[in-house]
């Protein structure tokens, strides 16, 4: 089992990172309301907990397949899940409603940042995929 070559496998990393960001982040580095409040910002967080650890072990996955076709499968996943993460603080889920509360201060942006920064890198990695296996057919 080997790390495959070319330069998509440091967007991997990235998106491990970020992954790894998104899961703890609502918990740890920008709270939100905990478990004593139980209302939607929780909720939320359990919901970023799961895309995070999902977005973390896709990408570890990501730098150990070989084939072209199933990292880019991985790597529209890991975009999929990463638009997710937004939409649930967004949409889906939500919030508290009170603008003064702790998860619409400061968990509720970052759960939006990481998110986007985590789709975007996305986008970043599905580009490099192609020009990777385009590189390993042609070369």
């Amino acid at each position: 089992m080997s790390i495959h070559p070319g330069m998509s496998k440091y967007s991997a990393i990235a998106l491990a990172i970020l992954g790894l960001i998104i899961a703890v982040g609502p918990y740890v580095l920008y709270r939100i309301c905990d478990e004593s409040m139980a209302g939607p910002c929780n909720d939320t967080g359990h919901a970023e907990i799961l895309i995070g650890a999902s977005i973390a072990v896709l990408s570890v996955s990501m730098l150990f397949v070989n084939d072209g076709r199933r990292r880019m499968c991985l790597g529209f996943a890991v975009l999929a899940l990463s638009v997710l993460s937004v939409l649930v603080v967004t949409t889906i889920i939500g919030t508290c409603d009170s603008g003064m509360m702790a998860c619409n201060r400061t968990g509720k942006p970052g759960m939006i940042a990481t998110g986007t920064i985590a789709a975007m890198v996305s986008v970043v990695n599905v580009v490099l995929i192609k020009r990777d296996s385009r590189m390993v057919r042609w070369a």
